[in-house]
């Protein structure tokens, strides 16, 4: 499935893969990967600094993650040019939810600003049938 945000010029693209082989539904323990490619179409570069992500499970389950950069680096995206990484969830049902948002910095102006992820679903195909 993929979902397209864009705010501030930035545009987020996510991609995302129920991984049956790493869940274990008996646990439970679901297993999403999810590919982002944040797209920089400003004429200015731009640098993530940080991410919080809001995760619900359809138990009901909420969970706030925030933390520095993505997977371990604080990317400089160059004007008009992409940064793509790979992640993954670990929920305790086969249907869920994410969204949230980057906070970024204007390279030449060293302005914060966010750039908002909308919701995207997490859905194991067996489930939905």
């Amino acid at each position: 499935m993929k979902d397209i945000t864009t705010e501030q010029n930035i545009e987020i693209l996510v991609d995302t893969v129920f991984e049956a082989e790493f869940s274990k539904p008996d646990i439970p323990s679901f297993i999403f990967s999810y590919k982002i490619s944040i797209y920089n179409h400003n004429p200015f570069p731009v640098q993530v600094l940080s991410r919080e992500w809001l995760i619900t499970d359809s138990c009901g389950e909420t969970t706030l993650v925030k933390g520095d950069g993505v997977v371990g680096l604080t990317p400089i995206i160059e004007a008009n040019g992409k940064f793509e990484y790979t992640s993954n969830v670990n929920l305790q049902s086969g249907i869920g939810r994410m969204k949230g948002f980057y906070k970024m910095k204007n390279k030449s102006t060293n302005k914060l600003f966010k750039a908002s992820i909308k919701e995207f679903k997490l859905e194991a195909k067996f489930v939905m049938n």
